[in-house]
């Protein structure tokens, strides 16, 4: 072999195996530019659309500050190069900001913040994403428009699609089409005059010890989230979520037509916006239309019913559904129906049979504790106004999310028997606090009905 061939497969050898190098941009200013260039003067939209064009995992080092996106008038065209309206991520890149309360991407009303595109790899911590507005109302997704693969943590998806009041058909919060991943997230403020005000999902969802909270479906359902695909949720609060719908159709928290497993979560604290010509407003917090499993869930404190089991699939373990409240006002009168009284204020009621739970479809349940008031079947029944025996109020306890602790000798404490069957017990409680029989090593002990593990 000559020396020249040597030299020549030992040279290609050697680029075969060189990785892509990844590229590190500094945003340097707040203001909103674009020369196409992210060099000592460098915008946040120059430092995305470098990464784009640059092979590799890119990363852009975001600074405190307010990150107001000005550039395009309202109601832009969806265009994919930066040059206006929101952010199009096409690459993989990551965004590190400085916290979450201090770093803040502002779409001012203008379009939507951040677009994710197919193909595309994003993932993002320590931000604030606010003030998203997509540009018509058949266009999902305010906040942040997934169709890629994306992971958030330790973000806040806040007061998107809020101004002007017709926001996007779904997910003002987010719209994921892809893969989505949110860890100690906060999905809270959202609005839409539609389905899905916090996160609209149609693809496969994670959510993990996040706080989806005050989002609101106005005229529609899915209040805090509207689930068309596959979602995991885990270790997560839902609270002051809302949603207005007729009966038959609702979940002011959760409303699910596709594929859902909920553990170790707290959904409390939700309502239905009841309009004036709805004789009812017992759709529930959490509504099912598909499959759906719950699994060491508190569902309490919601006034428009705790869960409506539809035409879906529902299985429930070591679950607690009670204390939820019911405010059914009679419909306002017409001209020709004066002597039909109609009050915007009567008080939430702990009582009418369907308070609480309605079953229609296939229901199964195992070391459950349901109320009295409804037709959801479980291992042990609570009169739906006795809820403060049971538990404590909402607060944090512990983890980042807030709960319900068990009050000591309730029925709830130690309810289970950990060798009683597989997954009797899991393994954490939403704050993720060990569970017997892993707490410790402590065997023997029983594990406790609901969100919250009271520990020994």
């Amino acid at each position: 072999m000559t020396t020249i061939l040597r030299i020549t497969l030992a040279t290609l050898a050697c680029t075969a195996v060189l990785p892509t190098m990844a590229a590190t941009y500094t945003v340097n200013k707040t203001a909103d530019t674009f020369d196409g260039t992210c060099d000592s003067d460098c915008s946040l939209r120059e430092a995305v659309q470098a990464a784009n064009l640059h092979p590799g995992v890119d990363l852009i080092r975001l600074p405190a500050g307010r990150y107001a996106l000005s550039l395009g008038t309202a109601g832009v065209s969806d265009e994919q190069d930066n040059s206006v309206g929101d952010l199009d991520i096409s690459g993989a890149l990551d965004i590190a900001g400085a916290a979450r309360d201090t770093t803040i991407i502002d779409g001012g009303y203008r379009d939507r913040v951040l677009e994710i595109l197919p193909g595309a790899s994003f993932r993002a911590t320590g931000l604030t994403i606010t003030k998203g507005q997509s540009t018509n109302a058949s266009t999902r997704g305010s906040g942040i428009l997934n169709a890629g693969s994306a992971m958030l943590r330790n973000t806040r998806i806040t007061d998107n699609g809020t101004h002007p009041s017709t926001a996007a058909s779904g997910g003002t919060g987010i719209a994921n089409l892809g893969i989505l991943t949110l860890e100690n997230c906060s999905i809270d403020n959202n609005a839409v005059s539609g389905n899905g005000g916090g996160l609209f999902n149609s693809g496969t969802l994670y959510l993990r010890r996040s706080v989806v909270n005050a989002n609101t479906a106005q005229g529609g359902a899915g209040g805090g989230l509207l689930n068309d695909g596959s979602a995991y949720i885990e270790q997560s609060l839902f609270s002051g979520n809302s949603a207005s719908q007729s009966f038959g159709r609702g979940g002011f928290a959760i409303y699910n037509a596709g594929s859902m497993e909920v553990s170790n979560t707290t959904v409390s604290g939700n309502f239905n916006q009841i309009a004036e010509d709805f004789a009812s407003d017992l759709v529930g917090a959490v509504h099912n239309f598909g499959t759906m499993s719950l699994s060491f869930v508190t569902i309490t404190n919601n006034i428009g019913g705790g869960l409506y089991n539809d035409i879906g699939t529902i299985s429930l373990s070591g679950t607690l559904i009670a204390g939820n409240l019911t405010a059914q006002l009679m419909r306002e009168p017409s001209e020709e129906d004066d002597d039909v009284s109609f009050d915007p204020y009567i008080e939430p009621s702990y009582d009418g049979f369907f308070a609480n739970c309605i079953n229609e479809s296939i229901y199964t349940s195992q070391n459950t504790v349901v109320s009295v008031n409804g037709s959801c079947t479980g291992e042990q029944y609570v009169d739906n106004a006795s809820i403060g025996t049971l538990i404590e109020p909402l607060r944090l306890g512990g983890g980042v999310t807030a709960t319900h602790k068990p009050r000591r000798g309730s029925l709830l404490v130690d309810a289970i028997d950990p060798s009683s069957g597989l997954g009797a017990c899991e393994a954490v409680d939403q704050r993720g606090a060990r569970r017997p029989p892993n707490d410790d090593g402590r065997r023997g002990l029983r594990c406790d009905i609901g969100a919250y593990e009271l520990l020994q």
